[in-house]
């Protein structure tokens, strides 16, 4: 990604996120004006998937620091580039407040385990009023799971971490 100004890269490790999640950690990173964005040598991407790389707050321009807010790279393996978005709000149980930070996770797999299993076909990570949204999503039905990831893997794996889960499937265009 080329930009029109001088740029910086900050904090990647836990602002840049790839959907659906990648098997190895990618390399990013800044050559003046640009961004180089490489997959590992071993990755391997699904078939007629739409994959966004969300930047978070990653970018800033050099002089200012400006975050370049939303900056997201949206592309495909297949013939099209998928265009519907699921929204859901994730609340906590106990206390009935928003949860920040959870892992709102889609599969197209409906096992009951997958998420100890497999990582999500989609994700979003929800906001201070416990608020996510996920783009570029096919049509079909999915499984959803909220996940407080304290390992950031995708992964129901740890005692630690607090889990959620709609027992109906969903479907592309959907508010949960």
């Amino acid at each position: 990604m080329t930009f029109d100004e001088w740029i910086k890269l900050d904090d990647v490790f836990n602002q840049v996120v790839v959907s659906p999640p990648l098997n190895e950690q990618p390399q990013e990173t800044q050559d003046g004006k640009k961004i180089i964005f490489e997959f590992g040598k071993k990755e391997e991407l699904r078939e007629n998937a739409t994959y966004t790389i969300n930047f978070g707050t990653s970018v800033k321009d050099l002089a200012e620091g400006n975050i370049a807010k939303n900056l997201r790279y949206v592309f495909s393996t297949g013939a099209i580039i998928d265009s519907l978005t699921v929204r859901g709000r994730v609340i906590d149980a106990v206390t009935g407040l928003p949860v920040d930070g959870v892992v709102l996770m889609l599969y197209d797999n409906f096992s009951d385990t997958v998420v100890r299993k497999v990582k999500p076909f989609y994700f979003g990570r929800t906001d201070k009023n416990g608020e996510a949204i996920i783009e570029n999503v096919r049509e079909g039905k999915f499984k959803v799971f909220a996940l407080l990831d304290k390992d950031l893997n995708y992964l129901y794996n740890q005692d630690i971490e607090k889990i959620g889960f709609r027992e109906e499937l969903i479907g592309s265009e959907f508010w949960i």
